[in-house]
């Protein structure tokens, strides 16, 4: 998926970085069906990644 204004380097990272979000994702998950507190820090993430995770 080519985001919109993204130039080839941010696409090549934006696609390297996917597995490590969908881990962190998958932890978050597996923490808060478990009932624990959990801080998510968004840092620079793409405004369409934090709504997802709301």
């Amino acid at each position: 998926m080519v985001e919109a204004g993204c130039t080839s380097w941010c696409q090549l990272l934006l696609e390297r970085e996917a597995p490590a979000v969908e881990t962190v994702r998958a932890q978050l998950t597996e923490h808060l069906r478990a009932g624990r507190a959990v801080v998510l820090d968004h840092g620079l993430s793409r405004r369409s990644d934090r709504e997802e995770c709301r």
